[in-house]
């Protein structure tokens, strides 16, 4: 996400360009905590798509 696109949302411009800086560089400085997002979100996607489809196929 540029950050011109992120602060079209008004979650994101409350926060200010600084403070989204400064969290960004927390995450990029972080292999742990990004392998950890990464795999909750894989999880979920994976449990959503068992739920989306048909049982027996």
């Amino acid at each position: 996400m540029t950050k011109e696109y992120a602060l079209q949302f008004e979650s994101y411009s409350q926060l200010g360009m600084e403070k989204i800086m400064e969290r960004a560089k927390i995450i990029e400085e972080n292999p742990d905590f990004k392998e950890r997002v990464n795999q909750i979100l894989l999880e979920e996607a994976n449990d959503k798509e068992a739920l989306d489809s048909p049982i027996g196929l």
